[in-house]
């Protein structure tokens, strides 16, 4: 089955919470811009939700399905952070970061939500960091704190997934060549990780049943 056939590019798909609908990103009717939109699974025209000419992308539907956070490309080096009604209407900025470029030119910044919809987890960085960290955003007030940070600038932390409980991190963690994967849990010890697995294969966008 297929979810979406519209002519042009479609990629980074979340479900709703209710599993209704789906946001994704696509290049449009005239492939000339990727924007955010909404579509009901089953059919229908999407709904655009931004119109930037910048590129957005890595969208994510928070968990009491009120808001979608996505990533806008400002340059190579930086990505803002905003939210969006899946209805539509304004955005709102909640930050502007870093971001490193690995594994052949991809942009792997990327997000995730805080199963109380309260934060954002995020993959890039702050000066003077020069690494991929994990940063939790409050989206109310915009305070961001460091979760995870890298030691030394070949590598970072990349595409967090937080499982449906909040109590475990999986995280992919890049260094010389190889991708690592690796998980944490909040009971135990702040910092205590434990290594899954490792491959010279890039692991992007990890999901949890």
């Amino acid at each position: 089955i297929s979810l979406t056939t519209y002519a042009g590019i479609e990629s980074a798909p979340d479900f709703s919470p209710d599993g209704g609908q789906i946001v994704f990103t696509w290049d449009g009717e005239r492939g000339d811009n990727v924007d955010i939109y909404v579509a009901l699974i089953g059919g229908g025209s999407p709904l655009r939700l931004t119109t930037d000419p910048l590129r957005d992308g890595q969208p994510a539907w928070s968990p009491d399905g009120r808001q979608i956070a996505f990533l806008r490309i400002v340059d190579r080096s930086t990505v803002g952070v905003l939210l969006v009604s899946p209805l539509g209407g304004p955005e709102r900025k909640i930050g502007q970061f870093s971001t490193r470029h690995f594994l052949g030119g991809l942009e792997l910044a990327s997000l995730c939500w805080t199963p109380d919809s309260k934060y954002v987890l995020l993959s890039a960085y702050q000066a003077p960091a020069k690494a991929h960290q994990i940063l939790p955003i409050a989206i109310d007030s915009g305070e961001v704190k460091t979760l995870l940070d890298f030691e030394g600038d070949d590598g970072g932390y990349l595409s967090p997934a937080l499982s449906p409980d909040g109590s475990t991190l999986a995280v992919s963690r890049y260094q010389s060549g190889e991708i690592e994967l690796w998980q944490m849990s909040q009971d135990a010890e702040p910092g205590t990780m434990r290594k899954i697995s490792v491959s010279s294969v890039n692991r992007a966008g990890l999901a949890w049943t």
